[in-house]
């Protein structure tokens, strides 16, 4: 049998078919849009079918599950000798934080503005994470 990619009628139907199946076992309601052109079938089904819960859960997660998700995260990394731990994982909040805004504004002037910070700092923060 051909792989998914030469199969592109068949990566819908199952995409639709996997986001049922994870919309059920995840308790979800409603409605959820699938970007199709994200879907990943470098390994046919599994990829795709990986694929299709990660943007689920994309588009399902709240505010309290991420702070979940980021306290035991970072409860793993203290450790006796931990130091300057609030420097070394901020960019885990700046770099998403900066990225939408770049996305959604296109504008490091309107960024700024809208994030309350000076245009030299947002544009230094930038250069910081790689964000060119």
């Amino acid at each position: 049998m051909p792989s998914l990619k030469e199969r592109p009628e068949d990566i819908e139907l199952l995409a639709h078919y996997f986001l049922n199946e994870a919309k059920e076992n995840l308790s979800i309601q409603g409605d959820i849009e699938l970007n199709c052109e994200a879907l990943d079938t470098t390994q046919n089904f599994k990829s795709l079918k990986k694929s299709v819960y990660q943007q689920l859960l994309y588009a399902s997660i709240e505010s309290h599950d991420i702070e979940k998700i980021m306290y035991n995260f970072l409860l793993k990394k203290y450790n006796d000798d931990t130091q300057e731990l609030y420097k070394h994982y901020l960019w885990l909040y700046e770099k998403p934080l900066i990225e939408a805004g770049l996305d959604k504004y296109g504008s490091q002037l309107k960024l700024s503005s809208v994030l309350g910070i000076n245009r030299n700092t947002l544009r230094k923060k930038i250069n910081e994470l790689n964000l060119h």
